[in-house]
């Protein structure tokens, strides 16, 4: 049995919020990133052998756009949601067990159906609509031994995240 307690901060919850849709910001968001530069490119090339063609303009502008707002939109949303978070409850008790995890007023969770991912700072628990974020810092000494051995034991998938400014840099399944 584990029982942690701690607050979290900004930034544990952004990478919290990142590693849970580490699909989206991962390699789709690259692939995405990819084809509107193409697709912006060749509308350029177009518009450079057709100028009358105004329309191509407004096209190429819709792209430019539609590229920041794939890149920057995503960041901004975990920002404002690691603030919200922040500002109802930042104080969090936990008990882990082979079980399960107890939280709140009694409530339980079985180990059923859970992803754990595992960042630099954080390892973020996720099932169903449920999500922990637990911050590596809280640990001591053997406690992080018990953690893994409690998610190795209920057969929990595991993956590893490595994260960088403003998105996923690799993802790793255990």
């Amino acid at each position: 049995m584990l029982l942690l307690k701690y607050n979290l901060y900004n930034y544990e919850i952004e990478e919290s919020l990142l590693c849970i849709n580490f699909k989206k910001e991962g390699t789709f968001k690259k692939i995405n990133i990819y084809i509107m530069c193409l697709i912006g490119f060749l509308l350029l090339t177009i518009y450079i052998f057709n100028n009358k063609s105004i329309f191509l303009l407004y096209l190429i502008f819709m792209i430019n756009f539609t590229s920041l707002f794939i890149l920057y939109v995503p960041s901004i949303m975990r920002k404002i949601k690691s603030n919200k978070i922040i500002s109802n409850n930042n104080n969090y008790e936990l008990e882990i067990n082979d079980k399960g995890i107890n939280f709140g007023d009694n409530d339980f969770l079985s180990f059923t159906n859970t992803n754990l991912f595992e960042s630099e700072n954080i390892y973020t628990i996720k099932s169903n609509n449920n999500i922990f974020c637990i911050p590596k810092r809280i640990f001591k000494n053997n406690e992080i031994e018990i953690f893994k051995s409690v998610i190795k034991n209920n057969n929990i998938r595991y993956i590893k995240l490595k994260t960088k400014k403003g998105g996923i840099f690799d993802a790793e399944n255990k």
